[in-house]
């Protein structure tokens, strides 16, 4: 290629190169600002999950099963039979309970863990912590609660992990994110 001598062409070349570099660095700031703009602020999702989790924790302690159902994930209900079958079982468990001594007193619901995006469903753990009177002494149990909303966080349904990890959460609920973090509580 021949250079002219007045180096137009050099120059011509550093300008396309200088617009090039600032074409990058304008789409660079404006896929920044849509990225934050797109964020999820979860906190606005993790006070309703938790707000949920413990409203169920109180209708639990008042035996208000018909209540407490709300909050209970669809398919368990559905693996129980229907809601008023789930709420037969939860009453006469928890009334055979209370006759051989055991005694539900408090529930503590933790704060939610990270709050995950799976397909159209948002989800989290959150740890519970029931106390119970065990023939005049008291005994504390942590495990673990699986939240999920169908209705991005308007309302919660939960799965109690009962000791399981994700791997045996998820033969039952396959649809549950795999990034979900339940800890350990052998």
């Amino acid at each position: 290629m021949n250079i002219p001598s007045n180096g137009s062409a050099f120059r011509n070349t550093r300008f396309k190169q200088k617009q090039a570099s600032l074409t990058l660095a304008v789409l660079l700031v404006i896929s920044l600002f849509q990225a934050g703009c797109g964020q999820t602020d979860t906190s606005q999702y993790r006070a309703s999950v938790k707000a949920s989790a413990d409203s169920m924790a109180q209708f639990l302690l008042k035996k208000e099963y018909t209540s407490f159902a709300r909050f209970t994930h669809p398919k368990i209900i559905e693996m129980l039979g229907g809601r008023e079958k789930m709420i037969q079982v939860i009453s006469q468990s928890l009334s055979q309970m209370d006759s051989s001594g055991f005694k539900i007193t408090g529930v503590v619901i933790g704060a939610p863990g990270p709050i995950i995006r799976a397909d159209n469903q948002l989800q989290c753990i959150l740890t519970q912590n029931m106390q119970m009177n065990v023939n005049g002494k008291t005994n504390a149990t942590l495990s673990n609660l699986v939240a999920v909303s169908f209705n991005e966080g308007k309302s919660w349904v939960f799965i109690d992990c009962q000791k399981k990890n994700l791997e045996e959460v998820r033969n039952v609920f396959p649809e549950l994110s795999n990034k979900l973090e339940i800890p350990d509580r052998h």
